[in-house]
């Protein structure tokens, strides 16, 4: 399964409560997640907690490297990341660098702030 398709499991939807508890005593007004299932359950669930209804923001998402296999092997997994941001310029893992990773999030973060992305859901 891609990893944008993973879900939450048992242990993930246990701890969204210690950073629900934290992020409680700012009040916050909006909640933002990527479109990834695993996101959207987070967020659900903090928004219950918070009293706040989460909006999905398209390139919120993790680094797109769906095409990947899962790397089981731990040291493997490792060696992968080190080499991507070792590079971040060049396309070492998944579909875009990790430049290109920073710049449509720090995008997306930047609409959500201003308000201006209209893809909201």
């Amino acid at each position: 399964m891609p990893a944008s398709q993973w879900q939450l499991n048992d242990e993930g939807r246990r701890s969204y409560r210690p950073p629900a508890r934290r992020l409680k005593q700012y009040l916050p007004a909006s909640l933002y997640s990527s479109a990834e299932s695993k996101a959207v359950d987070t967020a659900m669930l903090l928004g219950k907690n918070l009293g706040v209804t989460p909006n999905r923001l398209p390139d919120l998402e993790e680094h797109h490297h769906d095409s990947e296999p899962f790397l089981t092997n731990l040291q493997q997994f490792h060696e992968a990341i080190d080499r991507f941001f070792a590079n971040p310029g060049k396309l070492t893992y998944g579909t875009e660098s990790a430049d290109q990773g920073v710049e449509r999030f720090d995008a997306a973060a930047e609409s959500a702030i201003d308000g201006s992305d209209a893809r909201k859901s």
